[in-house]
């Protein structure tokens, strides 16, 4: 089990439950979120088989998370919910999840935005207490990469 997801250090037993068990863990990464008011996707791979991707948003303003985990096949979650906890706000699902959270960078934006969506199957039974508990461990261990500006 990989130590680091997308460049951020995750805990095994977060992460397992979500990647499964035996084959090789790749990731492909469209670019660098970590730079200013940037966007990025990266895509996780066990063996030959997609589990999951993660997009990683700098920006602005404050995103209606419920309209976009409806909005169909880029973030699509299905039966989403407010959670607390994650970030400042954040919906949870079966089949992933979105945060959002307040973080000032060099580049003009105020906020950080982060969406799980699992791609290995539409529904697992009680998969969405694994999505949960990682990205509380997720989140702010990538907003912490980050480095946010002092307000």
């Amino acid at each position: 089990m990989p130590r680091k997801l997308c460049g951020t250090p995750i805990s095994a037993d977060r992460l397992a439950p979500l990647l499964g068990g035996g084959d090789t863990v790749r990731e492909w990464t469209s670019g660098s979120f970590r730079e200013p008011s940037s966007t990025a996707w990266c895509v996780v791979y066990v063996g030959r088989k997609e589990v999951l991707q993660l997009y990683f948003s700098s920006g602005g303003g404050k995103p209606d998370l419920m309209a976009l985990a409806r909005s169909g096949p880029t973030f699509g979650l299905f039966d989403p919910r407010p959670v607390h906890g994650i970030g400042e706000r954040a919906v949870l699902a079966n089949d992933g999840a979105i945060a959002v959270t307040s973080c000032r960078d060099s580049g003009g934006a105020d906020s950080f935005l982060l969406a799980l969506k699992m791609t290995d199957s539409p529904i697992t039974p009680r998969r969405e207490r694994h999505v949960e508990r990682f990205m509380r461990a997720y989140m702010p261990a990538t907003v912490k990469s980050l480095h946010c500006l002092e307000e």
